[in-house]
């Protein structure tokens, strides 16, 4: 991707009014789940040269509340990116915000390492107005010299803030890292990965596709997700860093009904969430991709095992956390997420969670499905997650249908929710070393190959 137009505005007293628009809005979002919202960056400080982008941490107490943050930011236009390779600050960006000046969005646990050296950072420029006049110098000359060139633009500035860093005792723990990666985003803020929009049947599909760092460009892996969530849910976001890592491109997206794709949620059934998966697996064949996987999560899971029973020939291996299996079989019971009905007479709408509501349509499809048959016929790899306090979906679920599997690793992991959100790194060890097992050279016992 291209790298767009460097651009240093000399400072503007708009720029502190502006950032009050944002944290009140992010204020109002999050009330108690948030200790407070510092301004930091360059546009933080008076007199100093800048990109007029704004630069936000949002302070919270810890992890336990990150996912409510989550959830509290994406109901105002905020999707998690997770750390774009920066630990200690998990970045969000955002849709639809006209009305507010650009900005960047992080949330810091408030003793992150990353959160300290932003305040300390800026504090200190605040308080040495001449390493002001001088930085600001260095960032105008370096944006006239290399507009188009990120790189040395960054380089060009690097010997400053190295001094700054000794000069005001600050841990340059991430090496440049970070400001190289601050830096590419405000040049160009998709330089983590890149939106597609794919069609399945009139409706549009949003996605993310993300390439590691070294690939050879055969092997991807398709993230599902679950009843009610998104492509940028914490736990998916890690899920989909592992694979990265483990040198394998990914591709997240929302399925019908769900996030930025289209259609309505009442009205998705797991028919048309297996002709999504259907469409993305082809999409993903027609950009070169000879080595596929399928992964996913609750009611994701499911269809990725389904998906990967119709298309055995062409799926690489399946990883699923905490598959919700047990969708068709609670159909034909007549009992779903707590709400029964008959399943002879099932009614025109059942009301589900979070007080929405499915079309009839969805059990009527449901109970058509017999997960026995799609994992019979999977001949492939499988890798299932599932954690032993899971309240959603009951561990026995995993335990029945990875028997049926002729390949198949199911870890239980002691202590985990259904979320994952308790033993994150754990779960993306087992995802890295899994997947790690499965690369081969180019040409040897290649499964999926089109």
């Amino acid at each position: 991707m291209v790298t767009k137009h460097v651009v240093v505005e000399r400072y503007s007293e708009t720029w502190p009014r502006n950032f009050i628009s944002i944290r009140n809005e992010i204020k109002d979002a999050l009330r108690d789940l948030v200790l407070r919202i510092e301004h930091v960056g360059s546009t933080s400080v008076p007199g100093l040269s800048a990109k007029p982008i704004i630069d936000i941490d949002v302070v919270i107490r810890d992890c336990s509340v990150f996912d409510a943050v989550v959830t509290k930011l994406g109901a105002i236009g905020y999707q998690y990116e997770g750390d774009l390779g920066i630990a200690g600050r998990e970045a969000f960006r955002y849709d639809g915000k006209a009305h507010l000046q650009k900005h960047h969005l992080y949330v810091c646990t408030q003793d992150s390492a990353e959160l300290k050296r932003h305040v300390a950072f800026r504090d200190y420029l605040r308080s040495h107005p001449e390493a002001v006049r001088e930085y600001s110098r260095i960032k105008e000359e370096g944006a006239a010299r290399y507009p188009y060139d990120i790189e040395k633009y960054i380089g060009y500035k690097s010997p400053f803030i190295e001094r700054i860093y000794r000069e005001a005792g600050i841990s340059n723990g991430n090496g440049g890292k970070k400001e190289m990666a601050d830096e590419k985003e405000k040049a160009n803020p998709e330089c983590n990965g890149t939106a597609e929009w794919i069609i399945d049947d009139g409706i549009r599909l949003s996605a993310v596709l993300e390439k590691p760092a070294e690939s050879d460009g055969r092997r991807i892996v398709i993230l599902l997700h679950g009843f009610t969530s998104a492509k940028n849910r914490p736990h998916t976001i890690r899920a989909a860093e592992a694979m990265r890592e483990a040198g394998y491109a990914t591709l997240r997206f929302d399925l019908y009904g769900h996030g930025e794709s289209g259609g309505e949620f009442r009205k998705h059934t797991l028919y048309k969430w297996i002709s999504n998966t259907i469409t993305v697996i082809d999409y993903v064949r027609a950009l070169g991709y000879t080595e596929i996987y399928l992964s996913g999560h609750s009611q994701g899971g499911l269809v990725a095992a389904l998906a990967a029973g119709m298309e055995a020939d062409r799926i690489s291996g399946l990883i699923l956390r905490a598959p919700a299996f047990m969708i068709p079989q609670c159909a034909r019971d007549g009992n779903m997420l707590g709400r029964v009905f008959d399943p002879d007479h099932i009614p025109d709408e059942v009301p589900v969670i979070k007080g929405l509501t499915l079309e009839g349509n969805y059990v009527r499809v449901a109970q058509t499905i017999h997960v026995e048959d799609a994992a019979d016929r999977y001949k492939g790899p499988v890798l299932i997650l599932h954690g032993d306090e899971d309240d959603t979906v009951p561990l026995a679920e995993s335990q029945k249908t990875a028997r049926r599997y002729s390949d198949c690793t199911l870890a239980v992991m002691k202590g985990e929710t259904h979320h994952f959100d308790r033993h994150p790194e754990e779960m993306r060890e087992m995802i890295r070393g899994w997947l790690k097992e499965r690369t081969c050279p180019a040409g040897a016992g290649q499964r999926g190959k089109a």
